[in-house]
């Protein structure tokens, strides 16, 4: 088989992990890529200033990982970058350590990639709320959602719903438009994606295939300040939004208002459902207590007539008793008379 063969059917894949500090967590994320269907070719772990994890690495001696420490922290973006210039395959993804991919993630975009000839895919994945407390470090998990819609451009100069973890990407696209933006220490992902889109759409494989961790209340992601976010959400603003002329922003408006709409309606179609499915919940916990009334109605009624019954065999019991009396008595008179 020739490499213009080979590159038709398959893709040389590499997978960044960023990770500081979470060896739990970066386990669990290494068995999903261990069992992957189809693995990656390349696996960079970059621990950005983390306690050592070369214990954890030395877990998976099958997978080709390429570990790079950073003594002193550098940020997610920068972590990030020195992962993909690390990497020598010409397709990239993303995967933090406190998500994972399910066991068709890479196969089912790799052919996605290959049949539709897109630099950029992404899938869908399912939102996951995860707690940890006490000795134990993850005690509760819960599919709380998903992310999984179609592509737009416009959708992403204002609202951040592809989660990183979802693509694979063109290396030679992603450095054509500068990798992540070190300057962001939050929602690079979100202003990676936004660039990636003003050169190329993105085909979306409609399946869910990865699972994306939120956390609960006071850890991790929810620990960050209000305030951080906002300056963030500003900073992307300030970097996508603000530089359209006066018209394009009247268009992003109207677009954000459209998708405003049918998402309200969606949300009272849904409540609507909900509303429906209680009452029917109720008029079946209705219906279900009358039967259970009548079970027990029923149930007392049989011990009445079981009462009953009890009552009657005695008394015929009574009654056959006397009759024999009667019978030995008119037999012992008879003799007599005899």
């Amino acid at each position: 088989m020739n490499t213009q063969q080979t590159h038709a059917l398959s893709l040389r894949i590499a997978i960044v992990i960023r990770t500081k500090n979470r060896p739990h967590l970066l386990n669990r994320c290494l068995q999903s890529l261990a069992a992957q269907m189809r693995v990656p070719d390349e696996i960079i772990v970059v621990n950005d200033g983390g306690s050592a994890i070369n214990k954890i690495i030395s877990n998976f001696p099958d997978l080709p990982i390429q570990l790079l420490n950073h003594t002193v922290s550098q940020g997610r973006s920068r972590a990030g970058n020195v992962g993909v210039q690390a990497a020598h395959s010409e397709v990239i993804g993303f995967l933090d350590d406190d998500d994972r991919f399910l066991p068709d993630h890479l196969q089912r975009l790799e052919q996605a990639m290959l049949s539709f000839d897109t630099p950029v895919v992404y899938s869908g994945c399912y939102l996951v709320q995860r707690d940890i407390t006490g000795a134990q470090p993850l005690t509760q998990e819960k599919i709380i959602g998903q992310y999984n819609e179609s592509f737009s451009a416009e959708r992403l100069r204002y609202e951040n719903y592809i989660p990183l973890i979802n693509l694979l990407i063109n290396r030679d696209l992603w450095l054509k438009v500068g990798g992540f933006d070190e300057s962001f220490n939050i929602f690079e992902d979100w202003d990676i994606l936004s660039r990636l889109s003003e050169q190329t759409n993105f085909y979306h494989l409609d399946r869910i295939t990865a699972e994306y961790t939120i956390w609960g209340t006071g850890q991790i992601t929810q620990s960050l300040a209000t305030q951080q976010w906002k300056d963030a959400y500003r900073q992307f603003l300030e970097k996508h939004l603000m530089p359209l002329s006066y018209a394009e922003k009247i268009k992003l408006l109207a677009h954000y208002w459209m998708v405003s709409q049918e998402r309200r309606s969606a949300i009272q179609k849904g409540d609507q459902e909900n509303q429906a499915l209680q009452r029917e919940k109720q008029a079946s916990q209705l219906e279900l207590l009358k039967k259970q009334q009548e079970i027990l109605q029923s149930t007392q009624e049989m011990g009445t007539y079981k009462a009953l019954t009890e009552e009657m065999k005695i008394q015929l019991a009574t009654r056959q008793s006397q009759n024999e009396h009667l019978h030995n008595e008119l037999a012992k008179r008879d003799q007599k008379l005899a």
